[in-house]
């Protein structure tokens, strides 16, 4: 029965990757920031992260942030709703970007073993903005996480201070992913530095690896850079 089920996940894997990256995948069987070009304004706005460090429990850490809403202070890098239409964006590009995350995430030889940690920001987040693209972010990230070999160890949504909206919001998005996954979901829904002090003591999560846009130490310039090395690199 396991054997069915490796089997299976497998014959998805392929699937999916030559439905996101075509012929060139089933060549290389890899993917590099070559093969993104088209997801340029995705990388660039920050919207998936992989963080320099792993938490108390030797997993790496992912950081999601949300797609930047109306009225919302943001950069020209920033995703906004109005400019992913404007873009042409799409479940596959966002798809295209996890895959790409997930996979430099498997680079590290401690992954495989511990599983990865993601990190969502959702502060800020109204109903109206889950409804428009809550959905097409959902279902890339499912369409990934359900055909590579990799553990999700856990999904921890901070919210702001009891915005009890956006939780019954946010529920309603967790059916976009498997029963499974959704018991690896937990809210954090109070003040930010006490969201911070719960992750370190309860779940090894320590202010030293998340970025300094959610309260953390990590700069802001480390993923842009991070990108420039992996692309000179052609990986």
């Amino acid at each position: 029965m396991r054997e069915d089920r490796a089997s299976q996940r497998m014959l998805s894997y392929f699937e999916t990757g030559l439905r996101l990256f075509g012929h060139s995948f089933y060549d290389k069987r890899t993917v590099t920031l070559n093969d993104l070009e088209d997801c340029s304004a995705i990388l660039d706005s920050r919207l998936v992260r992989l963080m320099p460090f792993e938490d108390d429990l030797g997993r790496p850490v992912i950081v999601l942030r949300k797609v930047a809403d109306e009225g919302d202070e943001y950069t020209t890098k920033d995703l906004t709703v109005e400019r992913i239409r404007q873009l042409g964006l799409n479940r596959n590009h966002f798809a295209k970007v996890h895959w790409y995350i997930v996979h430099a995430a498997m680079e590290r030889g401690c992954c495989l073993q511990n599983g990865v940690v993601l990190f969502c920001d959702m502060r800020n987040t109204t109903p109206q903005h889950i409804r428009k693209v809550g959905p097409v972010i959902a279902q890339a990230t499912a369409d990934v996480e359900s055909c590579v070999p990799l553990k999700i160890r856990a999904r921890h949504i901070i919210l702001e201070h009891n915005h009890l909206l956006v939780r019954v919001a946010i529920q309603a998005l967790f059916s976009f992913f498997t029963l499974a996954a959704e018991k690896r979901f937990v809210l954090h829904a109070r003040a930010l530095e006490d969201n911070h002090q719960e992750l370190n003591k309860r779940y090894g999560i320590n202010v030293n690896i998340l970025p300094a846009d959610v309260g953390g130490t990590v700069d802001a310039e480390y993923f842009a850079h991070w990108l420039e090395e992996r692309r000179a690199a052609g990986i």
